[in-house]
Formats: C-alpha cells, sequence, structure tokens
C-alpha cells in the first residue's frame, strides 16, 4: 500500500491508520486514473525518420538564427524577418 499524500509528521496513531485508510480507498475507487498516469510517462520510441526531422529542423533555426544575427541595427533585422516571413532568402 502506498500513500501519496499523507503526512507523517507529528500524527499520532489513529491519525495515521485514518489517512492511510483514505488514501487506500482513494486509490481503489479510482484505478483507471492510475493506470492513465502511469501509461502517459511512458515516452514511444521515436523511427529514424523523426530524429531525422528534427535534425533538420534544428539546423533550418540555427541557420535562420544566424541570418538574422547578421543585421546592423533594429530596421535591418525586421527588414530580414519579414524576408524569411515571406520566403525571399
Amino acid at each position: 500500500m502506498e500513500s501519496y499524500n499523507y503526512d507523517f509528521r507529528n500524527r499520532n496513531f489513529i491519525d495515521t491508520l485514518t489517512g492511510l485508510t483514505y488514501d487506500a480507498l482513494q486509490q481503489a475507487k479510482a484505478p483507471e486514473r492510475t493506470a492513465a498516469a502511469h501509461a502517459t510517462k511512458r515516452t514511444p520510441r521515436r523511427s529514424w525518420l523523426d530524429r531525422l526531422d528534427t535534425w533538420f529542423w534544428k539546423q533550418e533555426l540555427a541557420n535562420r538564427e544566424a541570418f538574422l544575427a547578421k543585421a546592423n541595427d533594429i530596421v535591418e533585422l525586421e527588414q530580414r524577418m519579414r524576408w524569411l516571413e515571406h520566403g525571399r532568402c
């Protein structure tokens, strides 16, 4: 039996027993909630195509940041941002 929410510090025997019983009943009422929590913790393995796509996306992001970093002032930065938005660069 696990107790997730009960504080054992400065409790007498009756309070501890009551708290453990309450937690046990709460877990018994909602087994689907705990099962769903365990199911969401597992992350599915990504395929090599997903990993390759992520790598290409990171490379493109780095290229865009480098392009924007070459701007000398705010006006040129805004112009470069507009170029990227419209696909001119």
